[in-house]
């Protein structure tokens, strides 16, 4: 699969590149190993909002 995504999209060109970054400094230097907890909190965060 990823030599048939290769030939299919340059990784110049993959469009998900474009959004590394689009946070900024976010704070935590563990974003990328724990984003999964991360957004559970955000989203909890939210709901609890309402």
């Amino acid at each position: 699969m990823d030599d048939f995504l290769k030939k299919r999209i340059p990784v110049e060109k993959d469009p998900a590149l474009e959004i590394v970054g689009l946070a900024g400094k976010v704070g935590v230097s563990d974003i990328s190993e724990k984003h999964d907890e991360y957004i559970v909190k955000f989203e909890r965060k939210k709901q609890r909002k309402k």
